[in-house]
């Protein structure tokens, strides 16, 4: 089946989408136990069927092309988050014991990477300036700069909250 942009292959894209968009679904979610990302390989999947347009002698053989780049898909995913693990702001607030602390860690999080790390490290894990400097392998006006940046992002992202209550 070649895709071009007649009414009649937009019709048939259509229906495979209506057909195997389940059973995708209940594969990628069963593969990667995460909604949005089973979501996103099925929208992947088909985009890619798009692009490539191949051609099928019978719909078993369809079926299983976008069976495989599915799977393929999910399993790059998969690979992508072991190599770069995540922690949920959710499991790390409960790490944190009060309350005022939980809020800054959810507050923090929405800071850039240089600067939630060097915040974290001085002001919840008590670290000294050298000491981050020498951890991160940075300069000690490094640390301070990027504490100076990180405090007035914070700053600001504080009084848009507080703006938005």
């Amino acid at each position: 089946m070649s895709l071009k942009n007649t009414t009649l292959e937009k019709d048939e894209l259509k229906i495979v989408i209506e057909k195997y968009t389940d059973m995708l679904f209940r594969t990628c979610y069963m593969i990667l136990k995460n909604y949005h990302d089973a979501e996103d390989v099925v929208q992947e999947t088909f985009l890619q069927y798009i692009r490539k347009s191949p051609y099928f002698e019978n719909e078993s053989k369809e079926k299983s092309w976008l069976m495989t780049v599915a799977i393929n898909k999910c399993k790059n995913i998969k690979r992508y988050k072991f190599y770069h693990p995540e922690v949920d702001i959710f499991e790390l607030t409960n790490l944190v014991a009060d309350k005022n602390s939980q809020s800054i860690v959810e507050e923090l999080s929405l800071l850039a990477s240089k600067y939630r790390i060097v915040m974290i490290l001085y002001y919840i894990e008590g670290y000294s300036v050298k000491d981050i400097a020498n951890m991160l392998k940075i300069s000690n006006s490094a640390v301070k700069k990027r504490l100076e940046f990180g405090r007035k992002n914070l700053k600001i992202i504080c009084e848009a909250e507080n703006y938005d209550s």
